[in-house]
């Protein structure tokens, strides 16, 4: 089942989809840590302190460009 089916359902078309990377985990070496993994690009303001915490967020989202179909 593709993720815009119910979109189609009820009469949209979907024209394009996306799937946009907001952030990657890099690790690199530290001195007197060992290997640190951090976050490298955009993480929203919320998922900070989640991240920080060792929660898992998501680093990715789905972008959906549909219009009405005639």
């Amino acid at each position: 089942m593709k993720r815009w089916e119910p979109l189609e359902a009820v009469g949209w078309e979907v024209v394009d989809y996306h799937q946009a990377i907001l952030f990657e985990e890099q690790e690199q070496g530290h001195l007197f840590e060992g290997k640190v993994k951090r976050p490298r690009g955009r993480m929203g303001f919320f998922k900070r302190p989640a991240y920080q915490k060792g929660s898992q967020v998501a680093n990715f989202e789905h972008i959906l460009f549909a219009g009405r179909a005639k």
